[in-house]
């Protein structure tokens, strides 16, 4: 299935954790990956001085299901970092959404 995601950090080594967060959903399946060019957004919503984000989008073909797909992204962030329980605007070291799938 033809698959968008949404990278988003502002904490921690950001482009290293892009980097690993692609490379293991690759090993899980995610083929004919790109990843648009780095973009910083304001950290709204967050208390003040919080960082600015970090944001990429990247699309690919995941050839399982969404469930599966939602289980990895959650792996993945929990292993660079991010509490598997967290408030919406918390800072992060990875936030993975699904923007779009099938």
């Amino acid at each position: 299935m033809k698959t968008i995601l949404s990278l988003g950090a502002n904490i921690g080594k950001i482009h290293e954790t892009f980097r690993f967060a692609l490379s293991n959903l690759r090993k899980a399946g995610l083929c004919e990956i790109r990843i648009s060019p780095l973009y910083e957004t304001e950290a709204v919503g967050c208390a003040k001085g919080t960082p600015d984000f970090i944001n990429a989008a990247v699309s690919g073909i995941w050839g399982d299901s969404l469930a599966a797909l939602h289980s990895k992204c959650k792996e993945i962030e929990i292993k660079c970092g991010r509490p598997l329980k967290h408030h919406g605007w918390d800072s992060r070291t990875l936030d993975i959404d699904i923007v779009f799938f099938g």
